[in-house]
Parts: structure tokens; C-alpha cells; sequence
């Protein structure tokens, strides 16, 4: 590994962990050269690569990697059983995945190929909309779900309680207030 300290005091090194002491008071900035554990990434400087040390005080900088292993996520759909796919007619999806990292899709079957390895969420586990309220969606999965307001109402929407998103239980019921101001002529 090579990464440099910048400030009042300069100096580079290869090896961690490493002390820096009776260094004059000032600003301090750690720059990543190159280099680290085999196989990893360089995601981040913690708490920040710029920190200011102060008299008699600890300063840490932290080099955060992320290993370069790659895995894929497949994700599919089933309807009555029988493979899903998205067509034209029949019906939207928009899906993401959150974890290490995020993305979304609107494509079914879909491959998320290249992700580090990690722990991954499924989300956006049912989409249908509706022009008339009150309405109600029946049979929904349970997962998290956002209420987006498009247009239309008998004024000015100004909020959606109790959130415009929850998380909806299996075999559980949510509600979602649209909340209106009316317009003055």
C-alpha cells in the first residue's frame, strides 16, 4: 500500500497501521496512492480524508475497502405459477435492489450482474395505479410501498398521511390519506 499525509508535516508510507508523532498542530489531508489487501477497493476515508489535529489529541484516519468479489442477482417473476415477463399489454413493474449497491429495473426477467458481495433487499413488490378514490388494491404482497400523486383532486395536494410510504404486513391492511387544500378563486 502507498498513501501520503499532507500538512504542516509531510510524509509517505507502505505500511499500515502507522503513527505519526509529535507532528506540529494544523491540517492534515491522507491521500491514497495505491495499493491494499488483495482482491479490494478503496470506498472511502473515514471519518473524512481532511481532519484538523488539535494539542495533545488523536487523529485517525481510516482507509475503508470493499472486496472485489462479484456475484450476480437474477431476479424472476411468476404468475399463477407459469413465468412472467414483461410485454407489451401486460402490465408495468418497477423494482430495485438496495444493498452494497443499488439499482432499479422495469425489465422482468432482469440480471444485475458485477455487485460486490453483500447483503441485498428486493423492493417495489407491487406497482398498479387508479384515477378515482377511495380505491382499493386487494391481495397486495406484503413489502414496502410508495403512494406517488400524479395529478387531479378537488384542490391542492398537501400531504399524504400518515407517510407516502409504508410497510404493508402479510395478510395486513394500510391506508393512504390524500390531503387536499382547496384552491381560492
Amino acid at each position: 500500500m502507498n498513501y501520503e499525509i499532507e500538512g504542516p508535516y509531510s510524509d509517505w508510507h507502505k505500511l499500515v497501521s502507522s503513527t505519526f508523532n509529535c507532528i506540529p498542530v494544523g491540517t492534515y489531508t491522507l491521500v491514497y496512492n495505491h495499493g491494499g489487501p488483495p482482491g479490494a477497493t478503496l470506498t472511502s476515508i473515514t471519518p473524512q480524508p481532511t481532519q484538523t489535529t488539535s494539542a495533545g489529541k488523536r487523529t485517525t484516519f481510516t482507509l475503508n475497502f470493499v472486496s472485489e468479489s462479484e456475484g450476480t442477482i437474477e431476479v424472476n417473476a411468476l404468475l399463477d405459477g407459469k413465468s412472467w415477463e414483461t410485454a407489451i399489454g401486460s402490465g408495468s413493474i418497477r423494482y430495485g435492489i438496495t444493498g452494497p449497491v443499488s439499482d432499479s429495473s422495469t425489465s422482468m426477467p432482469d440480471t444485475f450482474s458485477g455487485l460486490p458481495s453483500g447483503s441485498y433487499t428486493l423492493n417495489g413488490p407491487y406497482v398498479d395505479s387508479h384515477g378515482s378514490v377511495p380505491y382499493t388494491f386487494d391481495n397486495c404482497p406484503g413489502g414496502s410501498y410508495t403512494l406517488s400523486y400524479n395529478s387531479g383532486g378537488p384542490g391542492v395536494l398537501q400531504s399524504i398521511t400518515p407517510s407516502p410510504s409504508q410497510q404493508l404486513p402479510d395478510g395486513g391492511d394500510i391506508t393512504f390519506t390524500l390531503n387536499f387544500e382547496e384552491l381560492l378563486q
